[in-house]
């Protein structure tokens, strides 16, 4: 999904190569990329059969007319009553990988930071960096032979929590476009209850509401898709920065600690301030055109103002990773390359 972090490194880099040879595993970009790619697509495999495997579950339970074991009449009506085992296995299967890819994203965010954190100042104290810095490699260089090595370093990590994204994401796109109704009950792919007919149908009727709602899924999906690479990038970015600003070894440790909780806290703060400012603008935006515009016009213009609201929020935390690593970078250029 990701092109490997060695293609980075265009030109002839002796500290990349050099910090290269001290990987001891994964450490060439071809079997990276097979790492990267077997860890995405078991995953994912296993979910398919695992939705394969409820459908053809309901299917048979539908065909011998034996409901499921815990259907609920009562909420289930008609031929549905089939399908609660299958909502029920989906359901929780979608909530178990939601809260596991969460808590590991936690889990790795101290994993990126731990990579660089001691990248720096270690060469500091035991003398090798001032033989780096005589070298006539520009210093650009070494910062981005650093960085690439870190990605190289914290790829495995990386690809597990990507491939705990993309098994969300492809049993949404299984249960959306691949819907069991469509297979148990031999409904027709295309007929007047699928995602494709009331697709068509917005289109007919509210063509630009329709758009505008798509790209919003679309943004989102890719937003939970690519937010790992941003994050991983900035939080390199920071480690090294701390590294390069802080010499002793046990102290650059509990700087980073309290700087991954500070990364976190202006995170949450990004957030918070852009709800609520999208909020107040929509808001104002609401109640000054309502009366200009015609119906279907004002019902439009509200899905447009909530098309550019998810845009904006998805670009003000792009922003804040890209900020954190432009500010690192810096740092580390002025930090750790000045004179003694």
């Amino acid at each position: 999904m990701f092109k490997t972090p060695h293609l980075a490194i265009t030109d002839e880099n002796p500290v990349f190569d050099f910090e290269l040879r001290r990987i001891k595993r994964l450490r060439s970009s071809n079997r990276l990329w097979w790492y990267g790619s077997l860890i995405q697509v078991v995953p994912c495999s296993l979910v398919v059969l695992f939705y394969v495997s409820q459908v053809v579950s309901a299917a048979y339970r539908y065909k011998t007319g034996a409901p499921s074991t815990n259907a609920n009449y009562s909420y289930y009506f008609g031929n549905y009553v089939y399908l609660s085992d299958y909502y029920t296995a989906t359901s929780a299967l979608a909530a178990f990988v939601a809260a596991t890819a969460i808590l590991f994203a936690a889990f790795a965010g101290i994993y990126y930071l731990a990579v660089t954190i001691h990248s720096v100042n270690h060469q500091i104290n035991n003398g090798h960096w001032d033989l780096l810095r005589l070298t006539p490699l520009p210093e650009e260089d070494i910062y981005d032979a650093k960085v690439t090595t870190g990605e190289i370093r914290a790829w495995r990590i990386f690809n597990l929590e990507i491939a705990l994204r993309l098994m969300l994401f492809v049993l949404a796109v299984l249960t959306t476009l691949v819907p069991a109704e469509v297979i148990v009950f031999g409904q027709d792919y295309f007929g007047s209850e699928s995602v494709w007919m009331r697709l068509w149908s917005g289109l007919q009727q509210q063509p630009v509401i329709t758009v505008l709602e798509v790209g919003i899924v679309l943004i989102i999906a890719l937003v939970w898709l690519f937010e790992p690479r941003w994050r991983m990038r900035a939080l390199l970015a920071l480690g090294l920065a701390i590294s390069a600003r802080v010499r002793n070894v046990s102290m650059s440790s509990l700087s980073a600690f309290f700087g991954l909780i500070g990364f976190y806290l202006g995170l949450i703060t990004v957030a918070v301030v852009c709800s609520f400012l999208i909020s107040r603008l929509n808001n104002a935006l609401y109640y000054r055109l309502r009366d200009s515009f015609a119906y279907e016009d004002y019902y439009n213009l509200r899905a447009f103002i909530q098309f550019v609201s998810t845009t904006g929020f998805v670009m003000a935390g792009y922003l804040y990773y890209a900020m954190t690593r432009a500010i690192s970078r810096r740092s580390v250029l002025r930090h750790a390359f000045k004179g003694e």
